[in-house]
């Protein structure tokens, strides 16, 4: 680790803003300022890596394909290249020695020399609509990738023309209906050939290449909302997933996999990235609600939240951050960050300073000749003595009308009773006559 490394966790938010949280001095700093930016929109950070093994460097790519790098030794930013090629947003950035691996939403993906001059090395199809591209740290020349109907793949970039294993779908449903596939995210396993991934249809599964199986060994659901994010922890067995809900669990892979524990705190929002600390029981969750989120992986506690004003993309917890660093820090004052610039306020209005500077009424409406309007309660009240007096109004000649009408029921029902044997002896003549006439009629057609 570079001595110079001052911050434990980065957070990219929707602003373009590269955000540094430190523990141990207990602040927030925005690296980058809104003044070199641009257009915000364009310069959204939405996939990040780290640039080294010692973690002293910072790779991000922005909406606009631009990949850069931000060096924690100089404090200073450099652009790295512009990934053309391709369509929709960024899915996957790695860097591997002097090569940057970039996929983009259309399934392109390519390895940029950034030593010859953003030199395009490498360059394959994945298919389309991809969600997520993840680089094997442990094998460099592996990547994975799946994403909407794209079903998970892992690919060797020596040799990129054939997968090194495509998944296969699981059984149809109750229905005989096909499942279908959206893979939302994935990780390697350590020192293993397994892979783990999430789905937008609330599944964790677990795929293993090495036996003939391309089927998932381990499949377990986890609410009822799309996870969008996933993160092993530091002993390798159990992944720390977020939904879309906001909700966070923890997934035991080991045997035939189940949720062992829910983590509580108000997540007020959607879930956009959940990362794991590398050697301790930590996990930093970030999401559209602009709080960074510290939980303890064991006993589900809620460690600290931290305001950083953006809707908040994507984060990388340091090594540099351990569990003492965590417990000491005091909640009040990990808020106190550096003062805010005047050009940051225009961009990131909070909710809270709109209604405050909106004006207050203290005085009633006034009508057209300048009278003082009745209130809405006062007209509410009004309107509800109006609507009693009115039902018991009604009530009353409903039972005037009651009374009325009960005496005229009963002359209907005399008057019924009496014309009833009548009209019942009328008809039994009509039938005996027709009985009489039938036997007639026959012996006249035989005759003829």
């Amino acid at each position: 680790m570079a001595p110079s490394m001052s911050y434990n966790v980065f957070v990219g938010a929707a602003t373009g803003l590269l955000k540094g949280v430190n523990f141990t001095q207990q602040k927030v700093d925005n690296l980058n300022t809104v003044q070199n930016l641009g257009n915000a929109k364009e310069q959204e950070i939405e996939v990040m890596c780290w640039g080294d093994s010692e973690q002293s460097q910072i790779c991000f790519g922005s909406k606009n394909r631009m990949v850069k790098c931000w060096d924690s030794e100089h404090r200073s930013f450099t652009n790295i290249l512009e990934a053309k090629g391709g369509t929709g947003a960024m899915r996957g950035l790695a860097k591997l020695d002097n090569n940057i691996i970039t996929c983009v939403e259309s399934g392109q993906v390519t390895v940029w020399d950034t030593a010859l001059e953003e030199v395009e090395k490498v360059k394959f199809e994945v298919g389309g609509d991809v969600c997520k591209m993840r680089h094997n740290a442990h094998q460099s020349n592996q990547i994975a990738t799946g994403g909407k109907e794209n079903e998970l793949k892992i690919w060797d970039l020596t040799n990129s023309s054939v997968p090194l294993f495509t998944a296969k779908n699981v059984p149809h449903d109750f229905l005989n209906l096909r499942v279908p596939v959206w893979i939302t995210d994935m990780q390697f396993v350590p020192d293993s050939e397994k892979i783990i991934t999430c789905t937008g249809y609330h599944q964790v599964r677990m795929y293993d290449p090495s036996t003939p199986q391309r089927r998932p060994v381990i499949n377990v659901e986890f609410d009822e909302y799309p996870i969008v994010s996933m993160s092993l922890t530091a002993n390798g067995s159990s992944v720390v997933v977020g939904n879309a809900r906001g909700n966070m669990a923890l997934v035991d892979l080991r045997h035939t996999g189940r949720v062992v524990q829910q983590y509580k705190g108000a997540i007020a929002g959607s879930l956009r990235c959940v990362h794991c600390h590398p050697t301790e029981p930590l996990v930093a969750s970030c999401g559209l609600d602009r709080f960074l989120r510290i939980h303890d992986v064991n006993t589900k506690k809620l460690l600290h939240k931290v305001y950083l004003k953006s809707k908040l993309n994507c984060l990388l917890f340091s090594s540099a951050a351990d569990r003492d660093t965590v417990d000491e820090l005091e909640p009040s004052a990990i808020g106190e960050a550096k003062p805010v610039t005047q050009a940051e306020v225009s961009n990131e209005v909070d909710d809270d300073d709109l209604w405050d500077t909106m004006p207050v009424i203290t005085e009633r409406p006034q009508g057209i000749d300048g009278t003082v309007g009745p209130t809405t309660a006062e007209t509410k009240c009004a309107a509800a003595a109006k609507g009693g007096i009115k039902k018991r109004v009604h009530q009353r000649s409903d039972d005037s009308s009651e009374s009325s009408s009960g005496e005229e029921q009963e002359e209907l029902v005399a008057s019924k009773a009496k014309t009833k044997p009548r009209r019942s002896a009328e008809k039994k003549k009509n039938k005996k006559k027709l009985i009489k006439t039938k036997p007639k009629t026959l012996k006249a057609q035989k005759v003829a």
